[in-house]
């Protein structure tokens, strides 16, 4: 990561979301849901190297938000999680632009990922 992220990285300009700006944001957001101050997913892969194929893909654009999901893999089911920590822990505007980033991802695949809901 460059300095200059680091730099302009102020968690105190990170806008916090009402309910119905969440509700709003996920609307556009195909399987994304709130719940205990979090937005989350699931995808369900073919097996596990998909999987985990997935997970290494998102890592990219996520670390260049500096942003970095609560994540669990089983076999090839892929939870993914955001909530801003710095703002404690409440869904913020950081998490749906994270959530859109792993969802440009996904839709790229070359195997169609499956959502599960949770």
């Amino acid at each position: 990561m460059s300095l200059s992220l680091v730099r302009e990285y102020n968690p105190t300009r990170i806008h916090v979301l009402t309910p119905e700006q969440i509700a709003q944001e996920l609307s556009t957001l195909s399987g994304w849901e709130a719940r205990d101050d979090m937005i989350s997913k699931t995808y369900l892969f073919p097996g596990f190297s998909d999987a985990v194929a997935f997970i290494v893909r998102i890592s990219h654009p996520l670390e260049a938000l500096n942003h970095h999901p609560e994540i669990r893999n089983v076999y090839g089911k892929v939870f993914v999680g955001f909530t801003t920590h710095d703002r404690g822990n409440k869904i913020t505007v950081l998490d749906v632009k994270a959530a859109r980033a792993v969802e440009a991802i996904a839709a790229r695949l070359p195997r169609k990922a499956v959502v599960e809901k949770h």
